[in-house]
């Protein structure tokens, strides 16, 4: 038999050779492989919506919430478990339209980033990555935060007891001053967001989370020229959008960068660097924001007292008595209403979301 010859590419057949090949086995009569899902698959692809069944998703948080728990002190072990939530929360999106006009997405490790003039006039970047960030696109193909995760371990306590709690209170408390401040600023640049807009996030420390409101009130307006004027300019969020930039490369920034001696001196040993300085230097013009926000201040919907994933009583938490068994009843287990109290706040801002969301009576939070 002769034998057949297709262009392939990256591994996978191409338009220009599916269909010769399909003639060419036809014609001498030898089955055809339906293998491939996809524009010339002989398979009709139906379009459904896919929901999960709540003991199933249930169970799923229970074991990763075990798993995470007897790993305390890895912070890695909690991203499956909260990303199982913001999956369940993004997959209710029913995107079984005739034409999807909103689509939410979950990223891990989602880089925002900001331009400002580096001491040798260059745009250099600085940025935040928040452990999970959600956001949604239109037919703008624009991105648009919804929400975001920051995430940190809760190790050497007892998750379900009082004195766990406790100590997820004041790490959460560190990691808002230390960090979710930052990102805030970091958000509202990088999506360019007007000064009336309302933001979310989620702090979360092992079991625990706790829910935070951001309104552009509740920063401060001059976090970016106080925290880069000793070595660079940094663009102030009073600049137009097309000045800022946000997301967007290469365009106009118009600060001038510092004069002080060492950057004068940096810049002339620059001129005289072989290819692999300059290299070197391009890689450190992109660097991770470490500044703290002291100045921005969150709202606290639900309080400043971190809420368990699952549901709790007080004297569980006094006697250290709520345990986590795979084995047992999934029924034993409900995912706390605070947490759906929040995400029903996020969609009443996200109008858009919420009105393609399926009506799940387990998950239910599409009002307010």
């Amino acid at each position: 038999m002769k034998r057949l010859h297709g262009t392939r590419k990256e591994g996978k057949m191409t338009k220009k050779s599916i269909k010769p090949m399909t003639n060419a086995l036809t014609s001498i009569a030898i089955p055809v492989l339906q293998m491939n899902i996809g524009p010339y698959s002989v398979h009709q692809v139906a379009s459904t919506t896919i929901t999960r069944k709540k003991k199933i998703f249930m169970r799923e948080l229970v074991s990763l919430c075990d798993r995470a728990s007897q790993r305390s002190q890895r912070e890695s072990d909690l991203y499956p478990l909260w990303d199982t939530i913001c999956n369940a929360f993004a997959n209710r999106a029913d995107d079984n339209q005739a034409e999807p006009e909103v689509t939410v997405s979950v990223a891990s490790q989602f880089t925002l980033d900001r331009p400002f003039l580096s001491a040798r006039g260059k745009i250099s970047y600085h940025y935040k990555i928040p452990d999970t960030l959600v956001f949604k696109s239109d037919d703008t193909r624009q991105p648009k935060v919804v929400f975001w995760v920051e995430a940190k371990r809760l190790p050497r306590v007892a998750w379900f007891t009082a004195e766990g709690r406790l100590s997820a209170l004041q790490i959460i408390e560190e990691t808002i001053a230390q960090q979710v401040n930052t990102q805030a600023q970091y958000v509202w640049s990088y999506f360019n967001l007007p000064g009336n807009a309302t933001v979310h996030s989620f702090v979360v420390c092992g079991p625990y989370f706790t829910f935070l409101k951001y309104t552009g009130d509740n920063l401060s307006p001059d976090f970016f020229e106080k925290a880069h004027a000793r070595k660079e300019a940094a663009v102030t969020r009073s600049q137009t959008a097309a000045e800022a930039g946000g997301n967007q490369d290469g365009q106009c920034m118009n600060n001038q960068a510092g004069n002080d001696d060492e950057d004068n001196d940096e810049e002339e040993e620059s001129s005289d660097s072989n290819d692999e300085d300059a290299d070197d230097q391009d890689e450190d013009e992109y660097e991770e924001d470490t500044t703290q926000d002291p100045g921005s201040d969150p709202l606290y919907p639900f309080g400043t007292v971190p809420h368990c994933i699952f549901e709790v009583s007080e004297v569980q938490f006094a006697e250290g008595t709520f345990e986590l068994d795979i084995h047992a009843p999934i029924d034993k287990y409900a995912l706390n209403s605070i947490l759906l109290g929040a995400f029903q706040k996020i969609l009443a801002v996200h109008t858009d979301i919420r009105d393609i969301m399926q009506n799940i009576d387990w998950f239910d939070c599409n009002y307010e």
